[in-house]
């Protein structure tokens, strides 16, 4: 490999200019990561289904395309999606068992139109039964490491394709997110993701709900992209946002170029711990960026919020439990709410949107915890997570800092900032206004600039 040829944990925007600078084919670089997955994925298991030969016809495809003159956003790059997106004649099964040979007939609209833009699908990554947990473990794949520590869970339920991501097996992922479903991850396995504003990616073709079954979850969840850079998270958005002519709640806002941004007039709030429960190891990370940001932007250190986080975590975990089937919960003994009270819930989102959004008047962004902790060791969930020498709740301690933002819907970028001791990713959360992803992935792009590299895992370098 000469110098100019990317190694495998460049930024996807960084080996598209090497495609486009003909220093590699699309064919050489799809080659690169199936060798890095036959010899990587093993220890990971983060890759469980590949598409080898529809891979190299899409790559070769692509060199062609490219030598006739076509230009298209992802030509030619390889990508991997969360094995809950369906993927037309890749089966796709969500890791429950009843789905172990679906084959779908059509692409989710996201796959679609990444491969509309020219990338090449690998496969598909590993997640818990349904999308339901943080630990990527199923009774089909087993379970997937962290590519930091095999001892330590990648997160979820987007695990598998951070993983990918994380250890160079893939150089863009798309995951789901309806309680930090990507950025749990990307935070436990030292990446880049972005939750986008509810309903700016259409989520249809995802999994749950069970093929052929009413859509129930119309609310807290979105799709979104995982990788090593803000630029190849505002890439993928501008591929994967829009309307699908079928989920009619997305609607067709435009997305706009990422600003230039004065860092001298940004406005930074930040949190170390949002009033829930987070060790000092992360409230560590977070004062530190905090202090480097504070010599280049206007930050202020936020006393108690504005709006309720135990509310907003309330709600959501409501809502969540109202739309969500039964039978693919991971919390057994909840009873049917009753119209009337779906209605109260409604309601009660609306208000805590309303109150989010005047905070972020004259703010441009919130920085804050992912989770209380870094990655936890592999454990069944609902297992308690133990900070500091405490044992905190399992469900409350994964999502409480995340669930909020699902709620109300607001855009957040996860961004890598500092190693643990023992050599563990910390990230923070920057949350934005409600359709205001230009500005803050500009924003974010200034604080990963502060922050600095995290570097790659070692055993995978």
């Amino acid at each position: 490999m000469t110098a100019s040829v990317p190694g495998p944990f460049v930024p996807a925007h960084q080996m598209l200019q090497a495609l486009e600078q003909r220093d590699l084919s699309a064919v050489e670089l799809l080659e690169l990561h199936l060798a890095r997955i036959e010899r990587l994925n093993p220890a990971l298991n983060a890759v469980v289904t590949l598409d080898v030969e529809q891979a190299r016809r899409t790559a070769r495809q692509a060199d062609e395309a490219r030598a006739q003159g076509v230009t298209l956003p992802l030509l030619g790059l390889p990508f991997t999606v969360k094995d809950v997106l369906e993927t037309a004649g890749l089966r796709t099964t969500a890791g429950f068992l009843p789905l172990s040979d679906h084959l779908p007939a059509i692409d989710a609209p996201a796959v679609a139109r990444l491969k509309a833009a020219g990338g090449v699908l690998i496969g598909k990554t590993n997640t818990p039964t349904l999308a339901m947990g943080a630990e990527p473990d199923n009774p089909i794949f087993g379970r997937t490491n962290n590519p930091w520590d095999a001892r330590h869970s990648p997160g979820g339920s987007s695990g598998g394709e951070a993983a990918a991501v994380a250890a160079g097996l893939s150089p863009l992922g798309l995951g789901s997110d309806a309680g930090g479903s990507v950025r749990i991850p990307a935070h436990f396995c030292g990446i880049f993701a972005l939750k986008p504003t509810e309903h700016r990616i259409p989520t249809t073709g995802h999994i749950p709900e069970l093929p052929g079954m009413p859509r129930g979850l119309r609310h807290l969840a979105t799709l979104g992209p995982l990788a090593r850079s803000v630029d190849d998270l505002a890439l993928a958005l501008s591929v994967l946002a829009g309307p699908d002519g079928r989920q009619w709640e997305v609607p067709p806002v435009p997305i706009e170029p990422l600003p230039d941004v004065d860092r001298r007039q940004i406005r930074l709030t930040w949190s170390e711990d949002l009033g829930l429960p987070t060790d000092e190891a992360t409230t560590t990370a977070i004062a530190d960026v905090a202090a480097r940001l504070s010599k280049q932007m206007m930050v202020r250190h936020e006393g108690p919020l504005t709006w309720s986080v135990t509310e907003a975590n309330e709600v959501g975990m409501a809502l969540f439990n109202a739309e969500v089937p039964r039978s693919a919960q991971p919390q057994s003994g909840e009873r049917e709410v009753t119209m009337r009270e779906y209605i109260s819930l409604l309601d009660r989102r609306d208000r805590l949107i309303a109150q989010l959004e005047t905070f972020f008047a004259d703010v441009d962004v919130l920085m804050c915890p992912v989770v209380g902790t870094p990655a936890w060791t592999h454990r069944t969930p609902g297992t308690p997570v133990v900070m500091d020498g405490e044992e905190y709740p399992y469900w409350s301690t994964a999502l409480a800092h995340c669930m909020p933002f699902n709620l109300t819907g607001h855009p957040v970028v996860v961004v890598p900032v500092t190693l643990t001791a023992q050599g563990l990713p910390i990230g923070v959360q920057l949350v934005g206004r409600r359709w205001g992803e230009a500005r803050l992935l500009a924003v974010a792009r200034h604080v990963a600039e502060v922050a600095g590299p995290v570097g790659s895992p070692p055993a995978f370098s």
